[in-house]
């Protein structure tokens, strides 16, 4: 294993997966879980689903490790401060940590090449997590460069960002000395045999490989014995009713499906069979070939996808569309038999090198790079703070819009980050009225520059502009805070590009004042345009280039008269583009009443509305009047 200097902590996010079932992707996880539980128990600490508890359970060593069960993904902001890199083993994880390197996996894109094998929703699904857990990864993860290139190809990843690391395959496979367990389903007597492990799914393209075995048994006259094992999957879409496709090509005497068997079982009908038969239509790895490679079996496979990258030339192969091409090599394999051994003998070199400890070291070198770069970030950071100093331009400018007195957790936010920033990198500018300006001036730091607000909208935007000095501006509110996160993106990424972006449309997320806990539920991962705009201009979850915004403040006229209405013509006028950074955080500030805290204003109404129902109406009557005095007098005095 990899000596890592540095002694970072992983965050090892199981809890997308639900169950045991799935296919190459759950062994792949748990394997990965199994070796990093042997070389870095102390530094992994493992979040699951209780669905899947059991199945976590069983990975050995799974005791060496810290472990928190937890319901949904959105969880894994309340336990930020256990890890320091974010790892998903899976490609529909859905969480990006803001400020903490992430890593997803992505093992294939097939939707994108057969949209028809999936159920409508289940595609939708696809396309939004995969595209989301790709763009948003500090790195990401695939299993060849086939779908490397696919992923490039698709997604316009850059190349440098995705990281091709192997799958492995268990020791059994690799152990001479095992010579497996024959299954118990197995069909007596019938001599040698094709084998093929795959559930039924659609790609499998088991049809393919039935219809060839029918032109073998009707136009040449021969029975070749075929073993299927997997699991027979249900539903309408992506799935392959083998029982009834055997029946009705009269296959019945000569294919069979034995169902799901063990690894020592596989062992087995790897050992005895003629040949893999792998006659899939699409494959982001294939761990099957690896398996019978290690196992000295010959491979007959699909010329597709990532096949012959995997098995090289220890292959025969054919077009996985063509079932009369798939029968003439068969035919070819059975009677060029004396070709075999070498063939097997280079299959056994090539998986010589594929190991579940393998694919953990590479993992882990990942992990590693992607927690330098994070660092290397914050010190490219500090290297623009130093430049910004000697050309005393910040990067970033944030400007809150205050109409009422701020909550003191937002006054303590601006503090501490004109702290951190030495007020070098950031400039902080506060509009507001002039007697509140003149109280925050006491509370708040001597660096915010404060402009008192014009009667006229566009007129304190005026104003700002003529102050702005930052490359960058983000709009903040009373609720709303911009987190140095946006900075670290904008001083690591947008210096090296050649400012083609005016509007970066970035993240909101909601935290708790009272709990500190972070969630992303402000904006979804994906939107449809028109409501991506209305979520991002809600929350001012963006940041807008200075010389577009003075452009577009010109260009309005005086036609603005709200925030509101800035950010959408800025949204519209500008060349955007979608980062996966945060750039404001919400508070959900609490609400007391007697004593009482509430943390959201819909259970401070439930109770509100509850303590009402209790009082005589006449009494309720009252006090609404009373209410609707008191907030006229506070709006008039404050004006």
């Amino acid at each position: 294993m990899p000596n890592h200097n540095d002694n970072f902590r992983i965050g090892f996010n199981l809890s997308p997966y639900r169950s045991t079932g799935g296919g190459g992707m759950v062994y792949y996880a748990l394997s990965l879980l199994r070796e990093f539980a042997q070389v870095v128990p102390e530094r992994v600490t493992v979040f699951y689903a209780q669905a899947a508890r059991e199945m976590v359970e069983s990975v050995p060593g799974f005791n060496k490790l810290r472990s928190v069960a937890i319901k949904f993904p959105r969880q894994l902001f309340d336990y930020r401060d256990l890890f320091d890199v974010l790892f998903t083993p899976a490609p529909w994880g859905g969480v990006s940590m803001f400020d903490l390197p992430t890593i997803h996996v992505l093992p294939d894109i097939q939707e994108h090449y057969f949209p028809n094998f999936f159920h409508p929703s289940d595609l939708q699904s696809r396309y939004i997590c995969h595209r989301f857990g790709a763009q948003s990864s500090t790195l990401l993860i695939t299993i060849s460069e086939f779908s490397k290139s696919t992923i490039i190809n698709k997604f316009g990843i850059p190349d440098d960002k995705i990281r091709v690391s192997d799958m492995g395959i268990h020791p059994i496979f690799h152990d001479p000395t095992n010579l497996g367990l024959p299954p118990a389903k197995f069909p007596a007597g019938n001599g040698a045999y094709l084998f093929y492990p795959a559930n039924s799914w659609l790609h499998k393209n088991h049809r393919a490989l039935l219809d060839a075995m029918a032109i073998l048994k009707n136009d040449r006259n021969l029975k070749i014995l075929t073993i299927f094992t997997g699991h027979l999957l249900k539903g309408d879409f992506n799935n392959c009713d083998l029982p009834k496709e055997i029946h009705s090509r009269g296959l019945e005497d000569q294919v069979y499906h034995i169902g799901t068997v063990s690894l020592s079982e596989l062992k087995y009908l790897y050992l005895n069979a003629s040949a893999l038969i792998h006659p899939s239509l699409f494959e982001g790895f294939g761990i099957p070939l690896i398996e019978a490679m290690a196992c000295g079996c010959p491979i007959i496979a699909a010329n597709c996808t990532s096949i012959p990258e995997v098995a090289g030339d220890a292959g025969l192969y054919f077009d996985p569309a063509d079932p009369k091409d798939i029968a003439d090599k068969i035919i070819h394999f059975l009677n060029n038999r004396a070709a075999v051994p070498q063939r097997v003998l280079i299959g056994k070199n090539l998986a010589a090198k594929y190991s579940d400890r393998r694919t953990a070291e590479q993992t882990l070198d990942v992990l590693q790079e992607a927690y330098t770069m994070h660092r290397r970030g914050c010190g490219a950071r500090s290297s623009r703070k130093e430049s910004a100093t000697c050309e005393h331009r910040p990067v970033l400018t944030v400007v809150l819009m205050f109409q009422n007195m701020p909550d003191n957790a937002i006054i303590e936010h601006i503090n501490k980050m004109i702290a951190d920033e030495n007020n070098e990198t950031v400039q902080l500018i506060v509009v507001g009225a002039g007697r509140m300006l003149q109280h925050l001036g006491r509370t708040l730091s001597t660096a915010v520059e404060l402009i008192v607000a014009s009667k006229i909208f566009q007129g304190s935007m005026q104003k700002v502009s003529l102050n702005v000095k930052g490359e960058y501006i983000v709009f903040s509110d009373e609720l709303g805070l911009p987190q140095t996160s946006i900075l670290n993106y904008l001083t690591a990424h947008e210096s090296q590009t050649d400012g083609a972006s005016e509007f970066l449309d970035g993240d909101a997320y909601v935290k708790d004042i009272i709990t500190g806990s972070l969630s992303d539920e402000a904006i979804k991962p994906e939107l449809e345009d028109e409501e991506r705009k209305n979520v991002t201009l809600a929350n001012l979850s963006f940041v807008v280039r200075s010389d577009a915004f003075q452009r577009v403040l010109c260009q309005s006229g005086d036609s603005l008269a709200s925030l509101a209405e800035l950010g959408s013509a800025l949204w519209d006028s500008t060349s955007r583009r979608k980062i996966y950074g945060i750039v404001t955080c919400r508070l959900r500030v609490p609400r007391a009443i007697f004593g009482l805290t509430f943390r959201s204003d819909r259970s401070f109404r439930h109770v509100m509305d509850s303590f009402l129902n209790i009082l005589p109406v006449s009494f309720v009557q009252k006090l609404k009047k009373l209410y609707r005095f008191a907030r006229v007098s506070s709006s008039v005095k404050r004006h």
